[in-house]
């Protein structure tokens, strides 16, 4: 039993340092990423349950979606270690840019569940979302 501990505390140390090399170390900003993304994760499912559009294809796109986010975060980190010195400025400037979309899509998604949003939090998001490089909106 002792030996499947040793094994098992071993494993999880291997992948937390296969995780910190892909993403960095854990800091706010990947924090606040990560609950966002679940955020935006359940308010979609709500939204579409309350719509009566609940529909598993569309939940596992959005998940694959999700694990796209993490992707293209682990790229900029990667790209930013090699690039910049591990300056964090690529990193930080993905995690923001997905920070702000996911923010603006919970807002969204409260929108239909029926919550009220202020219109000057909705337009702070979008102007937050378009200064981190989506002039056009296309992202999703």
């Amino acid at each position: 039993m002792e030996n499947i501990i040793v094994k098992l505390k071993l494993l999880a140390g291997l992948g937390g340092g296969i995780l910190m090399w892909i993403f960095g170390a854990p800091d706010g900003f990947l924090y606040a990423l990560i609950a966002l993304v679940a955020l935006d994760y359940i308010s979609g499912v709500s939204a579409a349950f309350n719509e009566g559009a609940l529909s598993s294809s569309q939940g596992v796109k959005g998940l694959v979606k999700k694990v796209g986010i993490f992707l293209v975060v682990a790229v900029g980190t990667i790209l930013d270690r090699q690039i910049f010195n591990d300056a964090g400025l690529l990193r930080g400037a993905v995690i923001s840019f997905f920070i702000a979309n996911e923010a603006l899509s919970i807002t969204e998604n409260a929108g239909r569940l029926g919550i009220p949003i202020p219109k000057r939090l909705l337009s702070a998001l979008a102007q937050l979302k378009d200064a981190d490089g989506d002039k056009d909106g296309d992202n999703q």
